[in-house]
């Protein structure tokens, strides 16, 4: 709010401020409302279809201003096709939202930990075909999940609290049961959905990563970009398929191997120390640091015999 020449009681000019954010607040709250996903984020397909509709007349318009006729003709397919695609990409898009949402909270009913997270590790779908394999999937895992806790859940509750754990494990059975196979369908929809939006998409143009992402030590104080300290962070969150990406990088240190002829890197976390090869990232030995949980049933599978081409790691 801008005023000019404030000038008046102070009630006024209260009333004003009070008055202008009221209006602005009714004013912006469809948009609030509509971009929640358990609506399917309606103020999102509005958007998406309106820039579809704009498309289809814009781009005859640009025809009108080349000097080959062809073009126009040209010009009318884009537009055609981009309100055909991003109608598509919208309806989904919205449906894939509120489907998913919807089995979202489902699975809090079922009260499975577990089947919970096991749910969100869910592949995200490329296109269609990919989104009716793993909505299938996910199907008939809920299903299965379903059967069989009906005898796992009441045993897994006597087994921690006694006959009061096995009747309630009883009653996290009978729920389950009925609860994730509709969960089950929910995801099989909202995978279903996802596939069809990403498949308008599958073949338009990615941005591409023009350098691998900075290195942030513990500190948490952001230094000019190190391109060495990139790749060691790109090494520790590739090895093992990512397994020990969650640990800090300190340092590493390429060297040649004596005993094979690829290059050996050393690498430093908070918790242990690698060697592996740069090619394949195959580990070659591995040892943790003291204090770490499973310090003392660390075999220490082979001893480095290398040579040290730097002291300062």
């Amino acid at each position: 709010m801008e005023l000019q020449h404030a000038n008046g009681p102070f009630k006024q000019l209260v009333n004003s401020i009070s008055t202008f954010y009221s209006q602005e607040v009714v004013g912006q709250l469809h948009k609030i409302v509509g971009s929640a996903d358990v609506l399917g984020n309606p103020v999102k397909l509005f958007s998406t279809v309106s820039s579809g509709v704009s498309d289809m007349f814009y781009e005859p318009l640009l025809g009108f201003e080349i000097s080959r006729p062809q073009d126009f003709g040209i010009n009318v397919v884009k537009g055609t096709g981009s309100l055909f695609k991003k109608t598509v990409f919208g309806v989904s898009d919205t449906l894939s939202k509120f489907t998913g949402s919807v089995g979202k909270g489902l699975s809090v009913a079922t009260m499975d930990e577990k089947f919970q997270v096991n749910r969100l590790r869910r592949n995200r779908p490329r296109h269609a075909i990919s989104g009716v394999a793993d909505g299938a999937t996910n199907l008939a895992r809920s299903i299965t999940s379903g059967v069989t806790g009906i005898f796992t859940k009441p045993l897994e509750g006597a087994k921690s609290e006694g006959l009061g754990g096995f009747f309630k494990g009883l009653g996290k059975g009978v729920v389950g049961v009925v609860a994730k196979p509709v969960v089950g369908v929910f995801d099989l929809a909202s995978s279903v959905t996802e596939g069809i939006k990403n498949t308008t998409t599958v073949f338009d143009k990615e941005l591409e990563r023009v350098r691998l992402p900075r290195h942030v030590a513990a500190d948490k104080i952001v230094r000019p970009y190190n391109l060495y300290e990139a790749n060691g962070l790109e090494y520790l969150q590739r090895l093992a398929n990512g397994k020990y990406k969650t640990e800090k990088y300190i340092a590493h240190l390429e060297l040649d191997s004596l005993e094979h002829s690829q290059n050996a890197i050393i690498l430093l976390t908070d918790f242990r120390l690698f060697s592996f090869y740069k090619r394949n990232l195959d580990i070659e030995w591995m040892t943790l640091a003291q204090g770490t949980p499973d310090f003392n049933k660390n075999r220490y599978p082979k001893t480095f015999h290398g040579k040290w081409e730097n002291d300062n790691i």
